[in-house]
């Protein structure tokens, strides 16, 4: 530690670059200003020669104490032809402020704000209530504190940063955008990884900020973690573009993959909106590809090619997905229809499975290697063995309507089951109910054949 204020500490990580990076970190981690800073796993693991600014108070670095800081690590500062200034949320602002005073040759400021000065722009009243202060009137980036080669990087989908990018690129007319779609205020994380982190940082140094801009948005494009976010956000709208996405060799091969293919809730979900919309073979597909995922730690087991289909969709013993992304289950205890996660049960339940008999379809639990069927007595899912005058569960595969003006384009994948007290109802929370008087996408149950 190079500096122990009362407002921020100062650490020095030494390296071997060329450069010198100093980092300006966000608020919310002043507990940890003493012993850490942002960014510091990535400097030590790539020997990256940093200074790492950490505040103790979140007043967005607007302390004498800055200057005092800066004068200590001058010395540092003089070894290098070129610093790199970088700042995260409330960092991002005083990398700016302070690019002149370093003498930075560029300037990474992901999602910051313009000002906190309500005279200045819109800020929204958490601001205000935890952080504002008398003395920071007038904070605004101004024309003035344009210096070096700045790029600003945020997602133009968080309304204050949007607003707040808007304003600083109107002050700086030569900073560079780069906008991160699906990144979230968070910006850093849809680029986080000591090599992506390092290759940012290095064309930082060495190419123009528009290069740097694409180099970052080709890194998020294809990071796990923004992968995840478009997953979650456009699932249902864009099932088929979603499956497209997350099948890619190129993730496959990414070492954070499982950030994607465990992501059990949301690749439900796609495999029900897969199935319903008439991507059959997507579908199943998919549920081939996890579970290789989750046996082989790789969604393309043999070497060199894709892995076949296993099954035949319309043959053989089907599992139940639900609109919201689980498989149906039963409990034996509690003798009830309860959620688990799908492609790999998590909770100890046994999976409901529906095999064809005649026509139709039946529904059963596999015990001891055998599949005994399910029927409802006394209000309660019992085993066709135990209650042997239960009534049997009906199975219609005829479809249903999902909402307004959409209707099931693939019957055969999916199905409702019923009884006597109504249609059976699925909820997010992983409830089943059996009484429903509608046919709705929460009545509806999607095929995923066993032996995918």
């Amino acid at each position: 530690m190079l500096f122990d204020g009362a407002d921020l500490a100062v650490h020095h990580t030494p390296g071997e670059t060329p450069y010198l990076l100093v980092v300006f970190g966000p608020a919310g981690v002043t507990n940890t200003a003493t012993h850490d800073y942002f960014g510091r796993a990535v400097s030590e693991k790539k020997r990256i020669e940093t200074i790492g600014f950490a505040a103790k108070i979140d007043n967005w670095y607007m302390t004498p104490e800055v200057d005092e800081a800066i004068e200590i690590i001058q010395p540092i500062l003089d070894r290098f032809e070129k610093i790199i200034v970088l700042g995260m949320s409330m960092g991002a602002h005083t990398a700016i402020k302070k690019a002149r005073r370093l003498r930075a040759h560029a300037v990474l400021a992901m999602s910051p704000k313009f000002s906190l000065d309500p005279e200045e722009c819109n800020v929204p009243q958490r601001y205000l209530d935890e952080n504002f202060k008398p003395h920071m009137r007038g904070m605004g980036i101004k024309s003035e504190d344009e210096y070096g080669r700045i790029v600003v990087a945020w997602d133009p989908a968080e309304s204050t940063d949007e607003e707040h990018a808007q304003l600083i690129l109107k002050a700086l007319p030569s900073a560079t955008p780069a906008r991160m779609f699906y990144a979230g205020h968070l910006v850093c994380v849809s680029i986080a990884g000591s090599d992506m982190m390092k290759s940012v940082i290095d064309s930082l140094a060495e190419d123009t900020p528009d290069a740097t801009a694409t180099l970052m948005n080709r890194i998020r494009r294809s990071h796990p973690n923004n992968i995840a976010a478009r997953l979650h956000q456009c699932v249902r709208k864009h099932p088929l573009l979603c499956y497209r996405m997350i099948i890619s060799p190129h993730v496959d091969r990414h070492k954070r993959a499982e950030e994607i293919y465990q992501n059990h809730g949301a690749n439900g979900i796609l495999y029900f909106m897969l199935a319903i919309r008439g991507y059959a073979d997507e579908a199943v597909g998919l549920a081939s590809r996890i579970t290789n995922f989750l046996k082989h730690r790789t969604i393309y087991p043999e070497a060199g090619g894709d892995a076949p289909l296993p099954i035949a969709l319309h043959t053989g013993d089907f599992q139940l997905v639900t609109d919201h992304g689980y498989l149906l289950a039963w409990d034996m205890q509690n003798r009830h229809f309860q959620g688990v996660r799908p492609f790999w049960p998590d909770n100890g339940l046994l999976p409901v499975i529906a095999r064809r008999h005649g026509h139709g379809l039946g529904i059963y639990v596999r015990i001891g290697g055998k599949l005994e069927p399910l029927v409802l007595r006394n209000g309660v899912v019992m085993l066709g063995s135990v209650a042997p005058d239960g009534e049997p569960f009906t199975v219609d595969l005829s479809g249903s309507k999902v909402g307004p003006g959409e209707t099931w384009s693939c019957p055969g994948l999916s199905v409702t089951i019923s009884s006597s007290h109504g249609l059976l109802i699925t909820t997010p929370q992983r409830n089943v109910a059996l009484d429903s008087t509608n046919k709705g996408a929460w009545e509806c149950l999607a095929l995923l054949p066993v032996n995918s």
